[in-house]
């Protein structure tokens, strides 16, 4: 529907009744006489304003719809409206338990014309939209060959000096449930009133445990419990700093003054300020998911160039190990992006023994680090940590249509998860209770959990028999994924809608672990220094800080960057600019937005919907993929005019 095809008069009348069909809503509980009214006013006015945003640069603009636009504004609007469709009806009482939102396509005519038509406005808007932003990245942006940004040290100065409001609010610094668990274990802390002795796991990564540790232990004996707390922070700020000052600096010089003040004002924000002062390993692993993609873009332009720096693969290296050791499900962005780098190499006839030697080399060195924590004894993670959403999948399917499964297939989903515990556990927005069901648990996130493991009811170590009956519930997941796709499809899409959906809104600070001031988990998570470790400041200064902190993150532009569904549109976006491209390097380019996509996956198997801890990394790469693929994509059209 382009304006110049059309009379203006029906052109705007047409805006109007899409507008109208975006407010239309899905009402939670379910409420078929009240889809517009629902509404709120907040929603008008964005709504109001963003076809009021597609006018004016339509009128201002000469905007060509491609074919690729259209697909993508399918696709967004696809997610948007069967990913609140799919979550309305879900309450305390029906955890997801029957996926009960296609009323608002069944229930009746009238329903389904309203969502369809709600569908179709959100895709004409979405295509304008897709189409706006590939005109101003394609035909309108302007980018000089070279830009200077200011000095390193600069930005890491003024980047430290904002990010001090809360470390020096905060201090000593906050520690995660996560991070007091790895204290536990690295003290081998002792809970004599359940009997029961923390000892070393991989749950969290033991490479990380050590770090956190070491870096405590020498703080406190310099000083105090609440010094060493502050050793562990100031390692982070420093390691955390440096990165994104990098990753600052490489966006200002791609894209020019106004990316970089954008990138820093995104990195100095309370999102990544509060996880600094946050003893936990999310922290460090934030940055070094940027730091691995800035070594894996150099790379990329190595590769095209012609060029083999030995420094850049050591680099690369350093970086894919510590980038694997600090989250153990990143060894396979490493191992997939590595390969393709191979394939990379191979097809432009360049000098491939330098990548694969970087490539055995990493290898050696995460299964050499695997065969230490072997040697050592330490305990895997338990295999129940990476199936919460096979588990959720299959659950569904035992409680809502047992009737198709036979009574060898439900004995080997109780061997697993005991049938009689899954309705009271389950829950499609998080896989927590059901991963407790598992015969192993490494997680211990209660007192009750702990007891098991001392009882003998459950283990720490997965045994080999229950290595079995987890292959035999896996080749289960795989058997009824066959025979319900659909349902799969509904128990996925609803178990990662907000991750699909920026407009679910943004969850607490403390769901987001911005802010978790100084908790009492209690004593069963707590290490033996706990009691001495205290804030300098009030609470009273503390509410005060955490409301600035709040407003700034409460700026719509801001709140809309860092919801949890914001990277995955923003990939759909990028690869459509892509898609533009003519010419070889596009090939180049959807390389080059790979590691995006599996970071982005890879949330979409986690336990919690929603949960911004498993984005905020995926969020911080946004600005230096978007900085090089856009000059790229100026740098081809500069060659082609």
């Amino acid at each position: 529907m382009l304006k110049s095809k059309i009379k203006p008069e029906f052109f705007y009348i047409s805006w109007l009744f899409i507008g109208m069909g975006m407010l239309i809503a899905y009402p939670t509980s379910l409420n078929s006489d009240n889809r517009l009214l629902s509404t709120n006013s907040y929603t008008v006015i964005m709504v109001a304003l963003w076809i009021a945003v597609i006018l004016y640069l339509s009128k201002k603009w000469s905007i060509r719809i491609t074919k690729v636009d259209v697909i993508g504004g399918i696709i967004l609007s696809f997610l948007y409206n069967f990913t609140f469709m799919l979550s309305a009806g879900l309450d305390d009482s029906n955890k997801g338990l029957t996926l009960v939102g296609t009323y608002y396509l069944t229930h009746s005519f009238l329903d389904c014309a309203f969502s369809v038509f709600a569908m179709i406005s959100w895709a004409v808007t979405l295509t304008y939209t897709i189409s706006v932003i590939r005109t101003y990245c394609i035909d309108r942006l302007q980018l000089d060959e070279s830009y200077s940004s200011p000095q390193f040290f600069k930005i890491f100065g003024c980047l430290v000096l904002i990010w001090s409001l809360t470390i020096i609010t905060y201090y000593p610094g906050q520690i995660s449930w996560d991070a007091l668990r790895q204290f536990c274990e690295f003290e081998g802390r002792h809970l004599s009133y359940l009997n029961f002795t923390y000892t070393p796991t991989n749950h969290q990564p033991w490479f990380v445990t050590l770090i956190f540790g070491s870096l405590f232990e020498v703080g406190q004996k310099l000083v105090n419990t609440n010094f060493g707390v502050f050793t562990v922070v100031l390692f982070q700020t420093i390691v955390t700093g440096i990165i994104y000052s990098i990753a600052t600096s490489f966006v200002w010089k791609k894209v020019g003054k106004i990316g970089g003040i954008l990138t820093f004002i995104l990195f100095a924000s309370p999102v990544f300020s509060t996880y600094a002062i946050t003893i936990d390993k999310s922290t460090i692993y934030y940055a070094l998911c940027v730091a691995y993609y800035l070594s894996f873009l150099k790379l990329l332009d190595n590769v095209k160039q012609g060029v083999n720096s030995s420094y850049e693969y050591v680099l690369y290296l350093i970086i894919s190990f510590f980038f694997s050791e600090f989250r153990n499900d990143s060894k396979y962005i490493v191992i997939i992006t590595t390969t393709v780098l191979i394939g990379y190499v191979i097809v432009h006839h360049q000098k491939v023994r330098y990548l694969i030697a970087t490539t055995v080399a990493l290898l050696v060195l995460l299964f050499g680090w695997n065969s230490y924590l072997n040697y050592k004894k330490i305990i895997p993670g338990a295999m129940s940590e990476p199936l919460t959403l096979p588990a959720r999948q299959i659950s569904y399917i035992y409680l809502n249509d047992k009737n198709s499964l036979s009574k060898k297939e439900i004995k080997t989903i109780d061997k697993v998860t005991p049938v009689k515990e899954l309705r009271s556990n389950y829950d499609v927005n998080s896989g927590d209770n059901l991963k407790n069901l598992f015969p192993m648990n490494t997680f211990l996130n209660n007192e009750t959990i702990i007891h098991d493991v001392v009882n003998h009811k459950i283990t720490l170590r997965t045994t080999q028999t229950q290595k079995k009956e987890v292959k035999n519930y896996l080749k289960l997941w795989v058997t009824l994924g066959l025979k319900h796709p659909a349902k799969y499809v509904e128990v996925y899409l609803a178990a990662n809608s907000k991750y699909f959906n920026p407009f679910f809104g943004i969850l607490g600070k403390d769901y987001s672990l911005f802010l978790n001031y100084f908790p009492n988990y209690g004593d069963f998570i707590s290490p033996t220094w706990y009691s001495k470790y205290n804030p300098i400041f009030s609470t009273k200064l503390h509410n005060h800080v955490q409301s600035l902190l709040d407003a700034f993150l409460a700026i719509p532009l801001i709140s809309i960057v860092i919801s949890v569904g914001f990277p995955f549109w923003w990939m759909l976006i990028l690869i459509i600019i892509i898609l533009s491209v003519t010419g070889k390097k596009k090939s180049k380019l959807l390389i080059s937005i790979i590691p995006l996509i599996l970071m982005i996956l890879l949330y979409t198997v986690t336990p919690i919907n929603g949960y911004s801890r498993y984005v905020i990394g995926t969020i911080a790469v946004l600005p230096v993929i978007t900085a090089y693929i856009l000059k790229n994509v100026q740098q081809k059209l500069k060659k082609n005019a």
